[in-house]
């Protein structure tokens, strides 16, 4: 009679825990994409014409998540206000924004070093 051998438990573990891994990366960086492409949308309705800077984990494949906000930058205030826009923003994409003047802020330098420039 042969013996049948079996893959031990951790092994069947880890695959299983691989897999679903290489799932949630899968759904979040579909969800990142989706987000760009809806922010694109929100802001040419929004500003249409001006620069923002948009920087953060949102840019950052495997970095966003189901609870990461909206990192973006303008050069001056909106015209309808930096609080306003904000909202109007976050309802668009139903997710938070945190929305940064670089004239204001001391991150100005690393947002244009490693941010994108958006001109819609």
């Amino acid at each position: 009679m042969q013996r049948l051998e079996l893959p031990h438990p951790v092994s069947i573990s880890l695959h299983i825990l691989r897999s679903e891994r290489a799932r949630t990366n899968a759904a979040r960086e579909t969800e990142r994409l989706a987000t760009l492409s809806r922010l694109r949308a929100a802001l040419g309705k929004l500003l249409p014409g001006q620069a923002v800077w948009v920087f953060g984990s949102v840019l950052k494949p495997g970095r966003f998540t189901p609870t990461s906000d909206i990192d973006l930058a303008l050069e001056s205030e909106p015209p309808q206000g930096q609080l306003l826009l904000m909202s109007e923003i976050a309802s668009d994409l139903d997710r938070p924004v945190d929305l940064l003047l670089l004239s204001e802020t001391r991150l100005a330098e690393k947002i244009r070093g490693e941010g994108e420039r958006w001109t819609l």
